[in-house]
């Protein structure tokens, strides 16, 4: 890869005019840096995982929301190669030259061991998950045997990302069929959809619920505030409800609205969460005497005054507040951590595709402070100099996972979609030459 990029970069800079001037003024201009994402640098489009190509596979996304309409669900599975056995046994059985492991050796074999296993063949294990998801999402596709009936999957968009600890994660968007036309009401036919494809409880999950319990780590909270109480980003511990049901915020526009109720319920709200946090509950019952809940109406009322924009809220227990959401098909074959979330409107989609698909729009903050750093320490240097600069820095600091070179050496694909974008170059006909 590097080979690839460095090539790229010698034919570009030769036609770099002389005396090109680059200024800190246009290096902050957001223009300019979607200019050269179009045009100045669009050559590193073919660079896995590079702005240029997460620029294109954002295109993408776009593309297929304007013909397919919005995604219906968000799925996201993760690896779990310490935890899968069959792999375990292939690893092992590929380390010493055919010799099968047997399953109480396996039972008994530590975790150093098991880690030491995956470490020493990153290729087998990248090639190992990839064949699961997509063998994952052909099943969910099928016409006949989809375990989400009705509502198979007919089209979706794959994202593979790389996590600290250097295992893929993916990021699914998926098109469903038969899907109820207003997924913000509480229409019959949505709730069931919902209950169908949706679960938290541990009696659905296979006996791997513990794989999809939320448990607080550092990337809780990446906004740290000292002057506001810390409240994980994913939402957990999460509100328990009698069945899945969704709100809307409470408005002053409400027929029973009113100003200080309105704060009461929102000041109950956050003294909810607060216990949630704290107490464990055994049942409904015990939650509302304890939080001062009279009725279900009263506590419907106090999610609506605690909430920004419509949310879904699914059926869950007290008991169940730290267990994220699942589809029981899923998780039984995976084996591993995942998310199922229903998309609920335009708002949510557009959510996952800044958090997702444009992830690299942050390295691109981060590229333009040390440009401008470097233009402050070396004012003499211009475009080419900086370049060959950072290039030098860059490839000194840069850490890559073992299954992420073996994924971009095996030309394994980061983003995937059901369907072929094909761009037609066109302009107004006012601009036409």
């Amino acid at each position: 890869m590097r080979l690839r990029v460095s090539k790229c970069v010698n034919v570009a800079f030769k036609h770099v005019g002389q005396g090109t001037s680059i200024t800190k003024e246009t290096i902050q201009s957001e223009e300019y840096i979607n200019n050269c994402l179009e045009t100045n640098l669009a050559f590193l489009r073919c660079i896995p995982n590079s702005a240029w190509f997460w620029s294109d596979r954002k295109k993408d996304v776009f593309a297929m929301i304007r013909h397919l309409g919005p995604p219906t669900a968000f799925m996201t599975l993760s690896a779990n190669e310490t935890g899968w056995e069959n792999m375990l046994k292939l690893l092992y059985k590929l380390k010493n030259e055919g010799t099968e492991l047997s399953d109480d050796f396996l039972a008994e074999m530590s975790y150093v061991n098991k880690a030491q296993l995956v470490n020493e063949d990153a290729v087998t294990c990248a090639i190992y998950f990839n064949k699961m998801v997509n063998c994952l999402l052909k099943i969910l596709q099928s016409k006949k045997r989809s375990p989400f009936g009705k509502y198979r999957v007919i089209h979706y968009f794959k994202r593979i990302e790389f996590q600290n600890r250097g295992s893929p994660h993916a990021h699914i968007l998926l098109w469903l069929d038969n899907v109820p036309e207003d997924l913000l009401s509480n229409d019959p036919e949505v709730i069931k959809l919902i209950d169908e494809l949706v679960s938290v409880s541990a009696s659905e999950a296979s006996g791997n619920i513990k794989l999809v319990t939320h448990k607080h780590t550092f990337t809780c909270y990446k906004k740290m505030d000292p002057n506001k109480k810390q409240e994980s980003r994913f939402g957990a511990p999460f509100m328990p409800t009698k069945k899945a049901i969704n709100f809307i915020p409470m408005k002053n526009t409400d027929p029973d609205y009113s100003e200080a109720l309105f704060k009461e319920y929102k000041e109950r709200f956050k003294f909810i969460k607060n216990n949630l946090e704290n107490i464990d509950y055994t049942d409904f019952d015990e939650f509302y005497s304890h939080n001062g809940i009279i009725s279900d109406d009263h506590y419907y009322n106090i999610i609506r005054a605690g909430i920004s924009r419509p949310k879904l809220f699914y059926k869950r227990t007290p008991a169940e507040k730290w267990h994220n959401t699942f589809n029981p098909f899923v998780l039984h074959h995976l084996k591993s951590n995942m998310d199922f979330q229903i998309i609920l409107d335009e708002y949510a989609c557009a959510t996952y595709v800044v958090e997702y698909v444009n992830k690299h729009n942050r390295g691109i903050s981060n590229l333009q402070r040390q440009i401008i750093d470097i233009m402050d320490e070396h004012p003499e240097f211009d475009i080419v100099d900086i370049t060959k600069k950072m290039s030098i820095d860059i490839l000194q600091s840069v850490e890559m996972p073992a299954q992420e070179a073996a994924w971009y050496l095996l030309r394994e694909p980061m983003a995937k979609s059901s369907v072929v974008s094909v761009y037609i170059p066109t302009v107004f006909p006012g601009e036409l030459a």
